[in-house]
Parts: structure tokens; C-alpha cells; sequence
């Protein structure tokens, strides 16, 4: 008897590129587990917007100099916790502020894209940051994350 594909087995396999081989058809088991797991991708890449707002305010309130850390994301960033509702009362960083040279730099994205990038940028500049504030734009350029709200 046969093995039942299942998604777990397919963690650590990638039987995707066998439905692109021309008369290569894969038994529906196959492309049903295929499929399951493909959707369970899907979800695992999707960011909750109020989770990940109120993970970035706690860890802003935690140390509010990390905001550099995102770089030029952290306009769009502090944008959506503002339009979360959060106010200087949950952290003083939350004016009015934008410094719009750095902010044009953001490539324009929707939603889920914005906070993928600005957590891609934080983990990235928590781990290898160049200090003092500066950080590598989305073209490689190298800009300084001043925010006159945390001074």
C-alpha cells in the first residue's frame, strides 16, 4: 500500500515543481496535501495588524530609541499606530512629526507588505544596525532616522 502524502511530510520536501513538468499528473492525495500545505503558507504569512502594533508599542514603550531600528519604515509605522488609535499618551514618540525626505523613500505597499518590511527591517537592524541612527534605505543608501517627537 501506498504512503499517504500528507502536509507534515511535506515539510521537508517540495513537490510543487512536478506540477509544472508537462504530463506529469500527481495522484489527487498528492495534490490535495500539495494544496493543504501551500494553505497553511499562506496563513502563517499573514501579519494581524493590531497584534503587531501593540508588539511594536510595547517594545517601543520597553526602549523608545528602537524606533530607528526601522528604518524608514518607521514613518509608515508610526502612522499605522497612530491610526490604530495610540497616542502620546501610550508613547511620546506619537506626534506629529515626519520627516519627509526619509518617509519618500518607503516604496509605496499595502498593509501587509509595510509591516513585513518595517519587521524585516527591525530584526535586521537590531541584529547589524550601524548605530547613531543610521540605517540602508530601500536603494542602498545610507539616511539618517531622526524623529523630532523623541527628542
Amino acid at each position: 500500500m501506498p504512503m499517504k502524502l500528507t502536509p507534515e511530510l511535506l515539510d521537508d520536501m517540495d513537490c510543487r515543481p512536478l506540477r509544472r513538468v508537462p504530463g506529469v499528473r500527481l495522484p489527487k492525495h498528492v495534490q490535495e496535501a500539495i494544496e493543504a500545505r501551500e494553505g497553511e503558507t499562506r496563513k502563517s504569512r499573514i501579519i494581524e495588524p493590531d497584534v503587531a502594533l501593540r508588539n511594536i508599542l510595547t517594545v517601543l514603550q520597553q526602549d523608545p530609541f528602537r524606533y530607528r531600528w526601522f528604518g524608514v519604515w518607521w514613518w509608515p509605522v508610526k502612522a499605522l499606530l497612530k491610526g490604530a488609535g495610540y497616542t502620546r499618551g501610550n508613547l511620546y514618540l506619537l506626534g506629529d512629526y515626519v520627516d519627509r525626505e526619509t518617509a519618500a523613500l518607503v516604496p509605496p505597499a499595502g498593509l501587509q507588505d509595510t509591516l513585513r518590511a518595517a519587521l524585516a527591517e527591525y530584526g535586521q537592524n537590531a541584529r547589524y544596525g550601524r548605530g547613531g541612527g543610521r540605517v540602508e534605505s530601500p536603494d542602498g543608501e545610507i539616511v539618517m532616522i531622526l524623529d523630532s517627537d523623541a527628542l
